[in-house]
């Protein structure tokens, strides 16, 4: 998943990881990002610090208080 409010980052991101076979889920605040990660549970996060609605750091610390599962262990 890549977190940031720059869409010319988020587009280019995008585009490399794809090009490398990965499934790219995006959010651009800290509100959605909670969000999508808590339904999609994806593998890795991409995350820029300073982002609409909140912090790169604090999204981070929810996503860690999440429950664990066998496909998402943070």
């Amino acid at each position: 998943m890549l977190v940031d409010d720059d869409q010319d980052f988020v587009v280019a991101q995008s585009a490399v990881l794809r090009r490398a076979g990965y499934e790219v889920l995006v959010a651009s605040d800290a509100v959605s990002a909670v969000s999508v990660a808590v339904r999609e549970r994806p593998q890795v996060v991409i995350m820029d610090i300073g982002l609409p609605g909140g912090d790169g750091t604090t999204v981070m610390r929810r996503l860690h208080a999440l429950p664990s599962s066998p496909a998402c262990p943070w």
